[in-house]
């Protein structure tokens, strides 16, 4: 556990994906069987902890140490779990901090007689680690394409769904001390690549999830299992790739690649797509419907072009695929909230700001330190910010978002420049072209 919570606290404070994935790979390549196997269970949401209500923490507290001084110390620091790990009186004498694999195996019942003993043999970093995780307190721990990233990359997510905790057998394989696993249903997406030769087909260039129907479960691009997230798209009997559309929510189709058991994935492109149709007339699924095939001239956008003879090949590194993306449309706008690399903008509608969504930055860096010096509140993770930096944001499109009080979003939005002179004045106005 000393190395688990050694890890997330350094996740915690790193934004960087590549420098996220180093800490993972490194954490994996020194811990055993089956610690790293349940570490990875618990990051995943695989493996399930017992639950610790925080009335149930404070119970346990109260009984350590003054109430007084215990109340005092949670209204300086605010956060109970943070509180407990601080103030919880170290015991002497040779315990060990727990190891991952008894936390998991710990009963519900049996949960408040033995965190006792884990808070005592721990110091005040695994307290923290170890509360937070039985109380829910991570809003997020690594992502699963960090995860499998850190394992080995594409060759593990076609077998990472057949996988369970503590993966004996994919640590196994990847070791070389035993055969490749089964695989779990996803198969690596075809990506736009560079242009070629050939006649093409063109189709729109949806904005929505991408996903891929396989075996009744649905994939992220990122190999993620989003079934139940989009369980009204699970199709029985073929692989197809296709977007979710939003507004209105819908499972546009545009590549079949497995047909039953016939892999497609060799034929052309325009094969592929005459047994996509065939099928789509047999079986007309709801909220599914084929992307259509459109006619083209140079110079379009908003378009994917693919060629009629193209297979389906994982990645990018083909000349089979081109896509025509919308010219970025740009506004200037204000910085309102910042989150782990990610950054709230705002515009004016009737003299007030309204946030319109997140942007990404191109420089980072250089945000973060105006983020710091210029903080006025934090919310957990989220910090805002003095309502004084006007940016230039690029994006490719407006969504509707009844729920979001502006009443849009700005899709694929970046933050490409600070206005170092901007003021409110230069603000776009919300409904003004936007």
């Amino acid at each position: 556990m000393i190395a688990f919570a050694g890890l997330l606290e350094r996740l915690a404070c790193t934004t960087d994906p590549d420098a996220r994935v180093a800490l993972l790979r490194r954490y994996l390549e020194t811990q055993p069987d089956p610690e790293r196997g349940y570490a990875l269970g618990i990051m995943t949401r695989a493996v399930r902890l017992p639950t610790l209500r925080p009335a149930a923490l404070r119970a346990l507290a109260m009984d350590r140490c003054d109430p007084a001084l215990f109340d005092w110390s949670h209204e300086f620091v605010g956060d109970l779990t943070e509180t407990v790990a601080l103030i919880w009186p170290q015991a002497r004498g040779n315990a060990l901090p727990p190891t991952i694999m008894e936390i998991v195996r710990t009963p519900r019942a049996e949960l408040l007689t033995a965190i006792v003993g884990w808070l005592d043999a721990s110091d005040a970093g695994v307290r923290l680690a170890l509360l937070k995780l039985l109380t829910g307190g991570y809003r997020s721990l690594a992502k699963g394409a960090e995860i499998r990233m850190a394992l080995g990359g594409a060759r593990v997510e076609e077998v990472w769904h057949a996988q369970t905790p503590p993966y004996l057998a994919l640590f196994a394989w990847l070791e070389g001390r035993a055969p490749r696993p089964a695989s779990g249903g996803f198969l690596p997406f075809m990506l736009p690549g560079r242009v070629g030769r050939g006649e093409y087909l063109a189709e729109p260039l949806w904005e929505g999830a991408r996903v891929l129907v396989s075996g009744g479960r649905v994939f992220s691009r990122h190999a993620d299992d989003v079934t139940l997230e989009y369980r009204e798209f699970r199709l029985g009997g073929v692989v197809v790739d296709g977007v979710v559309t939003r507004e209105p929510r819908c499972l546009r189709l545009f590549d079949m690649l497995f047909d039953g058991s016939d892999d497609l994935r060799a034929h052309g492109f325009s094969t592929r797509r005459a047994r996509l149709e065939a099928w789509f007339d047999r079986v007309r699924p709801p909220d599914v419907a084929l992307s259509p095939l459109l006619p083209f001239r140079d110079g379009d956008t908003g378009l994917i072009l693919k060629r009629a003879d193209s297979p389906y090949v994982p990645g990018s590194s083909h000349d089979y695929w081109v896509a025509r993306p919308r010219l970025p449309r740009s506004v200037a706008a204000v910085l309102l909230y910042a989150e782990a690399g990610l950054y709230t903008v705002g515009l004016r509608r009737d003299g007030a700001l309204v946030p319109v969504g997140q942007a990404m930055s191109d420089d980072p860096t250089a945000l973060d330190v105006w983020i710091r010096d210029h903080t006025v509140a934090r919310y957990g993770p989220v910090r805002e910010v003095e309502k004084t930096l006007v940016v230039s944001v690029t994006f490719g499109s407006v969504r509707t978002a009844a729920r979001r009080r502006a009443g849009v979003v700005l899709e694929g939005a970046r933050i490409v420049a600070v206005l170092a002179d901007g003021t409110a004045d230069d603000l776009d106005v919300l409904g003004a072209g936007v």
